[in-house]
């Protein structure tokens, strides 16, 4: 994780946004799905969420993922993440229509065999909005069927 967030501080100071937003959503969807370095409660990688929307992503999360993870010995961890697609995205949030967004396709891979997903590769999409010359990430979707 420290080297995903370090490549980031890296491609902010040089002002490569696609690079930046690969990493954003990188960062999050590996913090998220890494249980294996959370306490109680914590979500991951919420901090890259829209600031008006966590909330409700949150209580998503604890009702969904995080639900799941008491009852395992081993936790997931991610250990590898691929950029499989970034491209603009149809999506938008109501009232922030002319921001931009973007769908970056994020392939992960655990450590070993993620009890919850039942996976040891997983795809997700993770939709960014630009906006205030950051992203934040507003929706992730499963590719997996």
């Amino acid at each position: 994780m420290s080297d995903i967030y370090n490549q980031l501080v890296t491609a902010i100071n040089r002002g490569d946004k696609k690079t930046e937003r690969q990493l954003v959503a990188a960062y999050f969807v590996s913090d998220y799905y890494t249980l294996s370095n959370k306490e109680d409660g914590k979500i991951g990688g919420i901090d890259y969420f829209y600031a008006d929307k966590k909330d409700d992503f949150t209580a998503y999360a604890q009702n969904e993922y995080y639900k799941k993870n008491q009852s395992y010995v081993s936790l997931p961890e991610v250990v590898r993440y691929d950029i499989l697609s970034n491209t603009s995205s149809y999506k938008a949030l109501s009232g922030l229509e002319d921001y931009s967004y973007y769908d970056v396709e994020v392939q992960i891979t655990f450590k070993e065999n993620n009890p919850i997903l039942n996976a040891t590769q997983y795809i997700t999409t993770v939709t960014l909005i630009e906006k205030d010359q950051k992203f934040s990430v507003i929706a992730m979707e499963s590719d997996n069927g």
